[in-house]
């Protein structure tokens, strides 16, 4: 059985259609059914030393499998020595396989969780992945979103928090606001979260990362009621190149909309910028109005109907 973790700091993002990561490595482990580590490897790996790791862990601890635990950790304790020996090498283990095996002598068979951060931060020498609360916000208005059917604004920062990062939003907002864009941002959920959070996102939703036009931050991203990419931009003229996709979003989030109040807020955003779109609105608007005046015709015949007979 395979299985995975996050546990470092890494951003990812996608530009012009390059997936491009900074930061961050891989371990390996070889488990018991139970959890505990028998070997593992560290870093990316060739596959010629994958397996011959895979190899040296099942000859190994093949014949131990029936042991009692003691006796398995105090056995496989001494094959870790015995292959960090300088004496004996058949596998032309790297450094840091040399590492884990005097890790793994120290500490035989321990669980995962055990274990696991000090092969990432000593020997990887990664930094690990602490959320502040952020991500789980994040989760909570993604939900609120997809149930409303509202559209979303991410906003990607390289800040360690969101707090951190309400200068950014700040000067967005007031950008927004020299567009004319502040009615129509109000009817939008805005998440904000630290770029480094973007892969547990991805996994959240499901989705592969965000695209974006380049490497500038904060990063801003639209996107429909769960999590599908409809535009990105960066810098200072974020809000401008956000104008479009953000009407577009919205008007196709209103395309069902039975909510009368909505349809009119929404037109009265976008018809500053783009009537052409504001029209698809007031069109929706007038269908919902007359289906709403004909159930009330019908009400009435029914209602004259049954007072006639």
């Amino acid at each position: 059985m395979a299985a995975y973790e996050q546990l470092g700091q890494f951003e990812v993002r996608i530009v012009d259609g390059d997936l491009q990561k900074t930061g961050g490595n891989v371990a390996g482990y070889f488990c018991t059914p139970s959890g505990r580590v028998i070997h593992a490897v560290a870093g990316p790996v060739s596959p010629e030393t994958l397996l011959a790791t895979a190899r040296w862990t099942l000859d190994v601890f093949q014949p131990l499998a029936d042991w009692t635990l003691r006796h398995q950790q105090r056995s496989l304790s001494n094959w870790h020595a015995l292959a960090n020996s300088s004496n004996l090498n058949p596998a032309g283990w790297s450094h840091r396989q040399r590492q884990l095996h005097s890790l793994f002598s120290a500490k035989p068979l321990v669980h995962l969780h055990t274990i696991s951060e000090q092969v990432f931060t000593e020997i990887l020498g990664q930094t690990l992945r602490h959320s502040d609360g952020d991500l789980v916000q994040a989760r909570e208005d993604l939900q609120r979103a997809r149930e409303s059917g509202q559209p979303i604004l991410f906003m990607f920062h390289n800040l360690a928090s969101n707090h951190q990062a309400a200068s950014h939003w700040s000067a967005f907002q007031q950008a927004c606001k020299r567009q004319k864009m502040n009615p129509m941002l109000s009817m939008i959920k805005v998440v904000l979260l630290p770029l480094p959070e973007m892969p547990a996102l991805s996994e959240e939703l499901d989705i592969s990362p965000y695209e974006a036009p380049d490497r500038g931050m904060p990063l801003f991203v639209m996107a429909d009621s769960v999590g599908r990419q409809t535009g990105a931009a960066t810098g200072p003229q974020a809000a401008l190149w956000l104008r479009a996709p953000m009407a577009h979003t919205l008007v196709d989030s209103l395309q069902d909309s039975s909510q009368r109040g909505d349809l009119i807020r929404a037109r009265s955003a976008i018809r500053k910028f783009d009537r052409r779109l504001a029209g698809v609105i007031s069109r929706r608007n007038r269908k919902l109005r007359e289906s709403k005046s004909l159930s009330e015709d019908d009400f009435f015949l029914a209602t004259a109907g049954a007072k006639g007979s």
